[in-house]
């Protein structure tokens, strides 16, 4: 497997065991769960893989609804044990402190953009990649609906034309699973399952099954 591909682990309920690398190679801490965010913390402080933390806003996929700024805090409370940071690109302009802290020390910036009703045209795809390849992220994370093959191949074409850049690109849904084993094999960097026993985005691979897809699959170009 490709170096720079990373299998991310989510969960959004306790985990009956500690994450091993097995499972994944990066745990996602969904800091907008119903989780307690102290408790949240402590896990964040024993865990021995990288950590990427999210508060997702609520319009996107978020399970609580949590204010801008109470996203903003939850996340500036997490970098002293995050690795990566999660920021939607239409919330990026709304939490400078995050992003300047973020970037301060070096931790990894998620620029993530869902779509829960369709996966866009390319031409639709490539202009979202235009609009925010400058926002100063290391990563650029699009979810898309995937409803057919079709769907699934707009997606990797994304990938293909657009080698210079670190994109994630994943599909939900019916498709959901398909979509996540090619697109990794095509260069999707970030590549989400899920921990425990509940997925955190409809068509998830559990982490460990989709690691060990991914890791007996050949890349693709």
């Amino acid at each position: 497997m490709n170096n720079l591909i990373k299998i991310v682990g989510s969960f959004s309920d306790n985990l009956e065991s500690p994450p091993q690398p097995c499972d994944c190679d990066v745990v996602e801490v969904r800091l907008d769960s119903l989780m307690d965010y102290d408790e949240l913390i402590e896990f964040m402080k024993a865990c021995e893989l990288p950590i990427l933390s999210t508060a997702r806003d609520i319009a996107e996929g978020g399970i609580i609804d949590l204010s801008i700024r109470e996203r903003e805090t939850r996340l500036l409370g997490s970098l002293d044990y995050s690795s990566y940071v999660d920021i939607e690109m239409r919330n990026w302009n709304k939490m400078p402190d995050l992003i300047n802290e973020s970037q301060s020390r070096d931790i990894s910036l998620v620029a993530s953009y869902h779509d829960f009703d369709k996966t866009p045209s390319l031409c639709e795809i490539h202009e979202l990649i235009d609009q925010y390849r400058n926002l100063g992220a290391d990563i650029l994370k699009f979810a898309f609906m995937t409803r057919s093959i079709s769907d699934i191949s707009i997606c990797q074409e994304a990938l293909f034309t657009n080698p210079g850049l670190q994109l994630s690109i994943m599909g939900m849904g019916a498709y959901a699973p398909a979509s996540r084993l090619l697109l990794a094999q095509s260069g999707s960097v970030l590549n989400y399952g899920y921990l425990g026993n509940a997925t955190t985005a409809p068509g998830q691979w559990p982490a460990a099954l989709l690691k060990q897809a991914i890791e007996a699959s050949e890349t693709l170009s």
